[in-house]
């Protein structure tokens, strides 16, 4: 792995920068090949395309350039996070290394995509471990900056009362990311369970017409939750606070508890 704190290919400042047009929207200039290429493809990401001018100068200004080999390990499951990560060139693969299953391949990433970001938002260990499957560069932004530029500007959070607002509108659906047995254990009447571990496989399921509100116990899954959905063209929200903070009462068991 080899760090750089310059300009380098690849990187947003090395051959260009992005620039204005107009007063709302954001082109790549005279940027390398290379740096044109990831960066175009970033910005037509739909959680990006809802960021200001002004936030994507500065997120690409504060990223740095990193080069991996193949086959090595950039983030490792069980480590504190501390990085989140966007793909220059090269592929990358995320692997849930299970207790008593086997390794479950969770995503196949390439240039424009982006990953570490589960850890940085849920403030939990890595949920995944994502190693390179060809050389690459990646750039990586740290904790800080991440909270700062993309997490806090995008996340809509929601009490319960404008939650279930909603719900009833007819315009949303509780989207349950907990794990089956907790989601069993008491859960809101007309929940979707989609445990997060699973939310990228699987999220082709969930209407793209509807408010996805994404539930867990604290709020820290649910976050990251709408935060991967949202960069797949989802309109998400988050339960703020998560299910502790709300009378048991009114949670529902499954049949069978």
């Amino acid at each position: 792995m080899t760090a750089s704190t310059s300009a380098a290919p690849g990187d947003p400042d090395a051959d260009g920068d992005l620039t204005r047009a107009g007063t709302d929207t954001l082109t790549v200039g005279d940027l390398s090949d290379a740096a044109a290429c990831w960066m175009t493809r970033m910005l037509q990401n739909p959680l990006f395309q809802r960021l200001s001018p002004a936030h994507l100068q500065a997120l690409f200004r504060r990223m740095t350039g990193i080069d991996f080999a193949a086959g090595e390990v950039v983030v490792r499951q069980g480590e504190p996070g501390d990085y989140c990560y966007f793909i220059v060139d090269g592929r990358c693969e995320i692997v849930h290394e299970g207790r008593r299953a086997p390794p479950l391949l969770l995503a196949e990433l390439s240039s424009g995509d982006c990953f570490g970001e589960d850890a940085l938002i849920s403030d939990l260990p890595r949920s995944a471990t994502v190693t390179m499957r060809t050389a690459g560069r990646l750039m990586r932004l740290s904790r800080a900056d991440f909270i700062d530029l993309i997490s806090g500007p995008m996340m809509l959070r929601l009490n319960h009362a404008d939650a279930a607002a909603r719900i009833g509108d007819d315009t949303a659906d509780w989207l349950d990311v907990r794990p089956k047995r907790e989601f069993d254990l008491g859960h809101l009447p007309g929940s979707v369970n989609l445990p997060l571990i699973l939310l990228r496989l699987k999220c082709a399921v969930l209407d793209h017409r509807r408010l996805q509100i994404c539930v867990c116990d604290t709020g820290q899954r649910s976050a990251v939750a709408a935060f991967v959905l949202s960069q797949r063209g989802f309109d998400t929200a988050v339960l703020d606070g998560g299910l502790d903070r709300l009378d048991p009462a009114l949670l529902k068991r499954s049949s069978g508890y």
